[in-house]
């Protein structure tokens, strides 16, 4: 896992696939943890 500028991580799997960013904000709304609602921008 390397980190992007300050907003994003890249995963290298096993397998060689590295493509894709998962930007923090992405990584936020898919967790159902309770400090990651609670930090969710409300719409």
């Amino acid at each position: 896992m390397t980190l992007v500028g300050q907003y994003a991580l890249q995963v290298a799997f096993e397998s060689g696939h590295a493509t894709g960013l998962y930007t923090f904000v992405l990584l936020r709304a898919l967790c159902d943890c309770a400090e990651c609602q609670a930090r969710r921008p409300t719409k």
